[in-house]
């Protein structure tokens, strides 16, 4: 504005503000008025006033045109640009890196990851953070933000860290003892489960049952038992009647007697009885007993005459097994 000829003159130059920029006198004091401002306004701005009698004075002042960024950018832990706002699935324990970049902007975005309200990493430009999955996580949501001036609304980004539901998954439950093989059942809760394979050792010790399970999200702080039953052993043994088989059990003394079996009738036939002690049984020793008896016996036959006339001699070795 030029008042020396005692005309004002406004004059702006098109080159730099052209029709954006004005200048009031009619207020107090004076202001220069910039309107559509951009990026470009940012600088210096000198205030000259020139007097008649009094020298000039000069007054200065910076402007900064605040930008947000463009956008923000979210990086794996390969480098590579995450895009839909979902990223995994991963499995639980796992260990990922994210990295977030604000593009464009003045001055530079201060730029931070948050989970909820707690802070996780916090820088200018871009900013790092590194995430253990844990299953109370899920589903894990991660904010980026970026903040040029807190006079302005902070540009943000949301995350959404997904983790395995639905995989399979194998546990097994073995036997080992039981002959023959016995009946393992898996269980949730009360309801049976049937997705099972079952195996048995060579040596038939073992018994081995594999339970493939699909677990969801619903089955945390479920439990998972598995039960074995021996369908052979549904009633009572009858082992003898002074035998209680309940009480026989690992480190007990046990005692077999073996008493005669008749063969060849019973006629003249005596046995003596006999004991068998076990003491301090153990799994090791159980299986088949079995009492034998073998009796080796020479007898001569007296001759005698057949129809023909004819004299024969046998010589006779007996072996008995009752």
């Amino acid at each position: 504005m030029d008042t020396r000829d005692g005309v004002d003159t406004h004059w702006s130059d098109p080159s730099t503000l052209g029709a954006r920029a004005s200048f009031r006198t009619s207020t107090m004091p004076a202001l220069l008025v910039l309107t559509k401002i951009r990026p470009e306004d940012s600088g210096q701005y000198r205030c000259r006033v020139d007097f008649i009698k009094s020298p000039t004075k000069n007054t200065r002042l910076n402007l900064t045109v605040l930008i947000p960024p463009e956008r923000l950018v979210i990086l794996d832990q390969d480098g590579e640009e995450v895009h839909g706002g979902v990223l995994g699935p991963f499995d639980e324990g796992t260990k990922i890196n994210l990295t977030c970049v604000a593009i464009g902007g003045r001055p530079t975005a201060r730029v931070s990851w948050w989970q909820s309200h707690a802070l996780l990493a916090n820088s200018e430009a871009r900013a790092s953070t590194t995430v253990t999955l844990q299953r109370d996580m899920y589903p894990a949501t991660l904010t980026c933000q970026a903040v040029t001036d807190p006079s302005l609304a902070p540009l943000s980004e949301n995350i959404t860290v997904d983790m395995n539901s639905g995989r399979a998954t194998e546990l097994v439950c073995q036997a080992v003892g039981a002959r023959p093989h016995p009946t393992i059942s898996w269980w949730k809760g009360a309801t049976r489960l049937h997705t099972v394979r079952d195996k048995v050792s060579p040596d038939g010790n073992i018994t081995s049952s594999i339970l493939t399970l699909m677990p969801s999200v619903e089955d945390s702080g479920r439990v998972i038992s598995c039960r074995s039953v021996q369908q052979n052993l549904k009633h009572s043994l009858k082992l003898g009647a002074n035998l209680d088989p309940n009480s026989i059990m690992e480190g007990s003394d046990v005692y077999l007697d073996c008493s005669g079996v008749m063969v060849k009738g019973s006629g003249g036939v005596l046995v003596s009885r006999q004991s068998l002690v076990l003491q301090h049984v153990s799994r090791e020793r159980g299986g088949d007993y079995v009492c034998i008896n073998r009796c080796a016996l020479v007898a001569k036959v007296l001759p005698s005459a057949r129809p023909e006339g004819k004299l024969s001699i046998f010589s006779v070795m007996s072996t008995q097994t009752p």
